[in-house]
């Protein structure tokens, strides 16, 4: 294994998910491919199905995968080989050595290498690169099994609801069109809002990919309004306040102490911005 970060940049990349059959291999290719599609990209496809549908859980016989080749221009196949492989275990990282590129980029899940992984895979040594003879590739180990735990767990956790949403939804809905917009994976983010109890009072509910002025600009014209008609109140100044001045609509941003990192911008790039502040949900019974 090298230690050295390697970087290339390419005219298109094959990439090649893989693990047990049931781990959802054929769901985060399919996942995948679209998001590269929606980016603008070109993509080709090949799901490979395992020899045995339920076979012993890391075994070599059960190995399931699914190979995309994406490219900025026009791609005409999958790919022989891989410049990208997720494997999440030692049998998958078998399987697959062969159809690897020189150089390429092996990511692993490091919660299934154990020493009992890579016996279900037939190793002889704690060092399956060294063992396949795959010397040249980067490895970049990851808790994929712990992160998807801690998923699940998120998923898991009842709904909490900040004081005054409802009280508030209930007296705007009679006089406005609420409409919910909002970003993440579609089942959950409808999951949420069904748990919440407030979709009585939504007009709309909008899941998006993205919050940029795209995606605003087509909130807008589905909702038949004009952007001076849009009011969009939220806690993100990068996702839910300056894509929709923007656009020319209007905005409330209401700060709140657990936004994520990543969704923070600095002050400065809303200077000479018109927006209001409120200190929490409940003053917008005051605004409007």
């Amino acid at each position: 294994m090298t230690k050295e970060t390697k970087i290339k940049e390419l005219e298109s990349v094959v990439v090649r998910f893989s693990g047990d059959s049931g781990d959802g291999m054929q769901l985060v290719g399919s996942l995948f491919s679209n998001l590269s599609a929606e980016l603008g990209n070109n993509i080709v496809t090949f799901p490979d199905y395992p020899a045995e549908m339920r076979s012993a859980h890391g075994s070599l016989h059960g190995v399931s995968g699914y190979q995309m080749q994406i490219g900025a221009s026009k791609v005409y196949t999958p790919g022989d080989k891989a410049d990208v492989l997720v494997a999440m275990n030692p049998a998958a990282l078998k399987i697959n050595a062969p159809f690897l590129k020189p150089d390429s980029v092996v990511i692993i899940d490091s919660d299934s290498f154990l020493k009992e992984d890579l016996e279900r895979a037939l190793f002889k040594t704690d060092d399956p690169f060294a063992e396949l003879g795959l010397a040249s590739v980067q490895v970049v180990p990851a808790a994929i099994t712990q992160i998807l735990d801690y998923c699940q767990e998120m998923l898991n956790r009842p709904l909490a609801m900040l004081d005054g949403v409802e009280e508030t939804l209930k007296k705007l809905s009679a006089e406005y069109k609420l409409v919910v917009a909002t970003k993440g994976d579609l089942l959950d983010q409808e999951r949420k809002i069904a748990a919440s109890g407030l979709l009585k009072y939504l007009h709309h509910v909008e899941v998006m990919s993205d919050k940029n002025v795209k995606a605003y600009q087509k909130l807008i014209k589905y909702l038949g309004v004009k952007p001076a008609q849009f009011v969009m109140i939220g806690n993100s100044l990068k996702s839910d306040i300056q894509p929709v001045l923007e656009v020319g609509a209007h905005a409330v941003h209401i700060p709140h102490a657990d936004t994520w990192v990543l969704e923070q911008i600095a002050q400065e790039d809303l200077k000479n911005k018109n927006f209001i502040v409120a200190e929490n949900i409940k003053d917008l019974l005051k605004l409007f």
